[in-house]
């Protein structure tokens, strides 16, 4: 798939109960232990690896962002849901105004 473009910008199918709050993702920094989780009660989980990132933004004491600097990680239904009614969360439902619930937690493993 990456063949075709410059990084991941993929929709994850989440492995738990459709509507359940659960956790959907966890990354370490292993050099500072740093650690992020994501809960959700969402089915799917949109990654992106700052494909389209160039160097023309700049963060803290000056920091540069270039491609694959950077990553994003969003609960959400999974893409053309709303149109999908075989899928868990998809016709009527996904279209529905229905509240969502994110967590995200942060953390050190020592």
């Amino acid at each position: 798939m990456l063949q075709y473009g410059p990084g991941y910008d993929h929709n994850w199918v989440v492995n738990k109960v459709p509507g359940a709050f659960g956790l959907q993702a966890r990354v370490v920094e292993p050099t500072s232990g740093r650690v992020m989780e994501v809960w959700s009660d969402e089915t799917g989980l949109q990654f992106y690896a700052g494909n389209f990132l160039d160097g023309t933004i700049t963060g803290k004491g000056g920091a540069v962002y270039k491609i694959h600097d950077a990553f994003c990680m969003e609960p959400q239904h999974y893409p053309d849901s709303a149109e999908q009614a075989e899928l868990p969360v998809g016709g009527a439902q996904a279209r529905a105004d229905v509240p969502q619930h994110h967590r995200l937690q942060f953390s050190t493993e020592w």
